[in-house]
């Protein structure tokens, strides 16, 4: 199951940086000020072949191999993150649902609805805005949150009922006035 671990750097005052970890992923989840999430970066495979799935507000997902920088045991370099653009794999979402349940729920709706876009090969539509998380209560689907901060549709407009049998519909002011007189 992912932990939070707490107590790590902010490295800025209007965004918050939150990181969730077990053995198998380490989430980086960035929010601003009101809570919402304005970005992640999901590792996997952690103690094999790292993978990194980023998604930032407004530039979109990207998926990168992570190059360990570990060439012999003399020279440890940095990790780098070596962009490849693969599919992401749909086990990867699988997982991350069953080890995300202990997690603050809005975090872990956002990461999942973003992520079940881009296993579809479709843009989210909040890559106009960011992603709401307003805490940790259970939340609906984020797409269904997104349709309620749309105007709502207007009503349309009624249609009339057919005229009784044997008259016919009124077609002016001046008829109106005839059949309510002739009755």
């Amino acid at each position: 199951m992912l932990r939070e671990i707490n107590n790590i750097k902010q490295d800025s005052d209007d965004q918050r940086t939150r990181w969730f970890a077990n053995e198998y992923f380490d989430l980086f989840v960035w929010q601003d000020d009101k809570g919402f999430v304005t970005g992640f970066q999901l590792c996997y495979g952690k103690n094999r072949n790292e993978e990194a799935i980023t998604w930032k507000k407004l530039t979109g997902l990207t998926h990168a191999k992570i190059d360990s920088g570990e060439r012999d045991v003399a020279g440890n370099l940095a990790p780098i993150l070596v962009p490849d653009n693969k599919k992401i794999d749909p086990s990867v979402l699988d997982r991350f649902g069953k080890d995300a349940v202990t997690i603050d729920p809005g975090v872990s709706l956002a990461v999942k609805d973003v992520l079940k876009y881009y296993i579809r090969n479709e843009q989210p539509p909040h890559l106009k805005g960011p992603v709401p998380v307003a805490g940790p209560k259970p939340r609906i689907d984020f797409f269904a949150r997104l349709a309620e901060t749309l105007p709502p549709k207007p009503d349309p407009v009624p249609t009339p009922p057919p005229p009784p049998a044997g008259k016919h519909p009124v077609r002016s002011f001046a008829d109106l006035a005839r059949q309510t007189h002739a009755v």
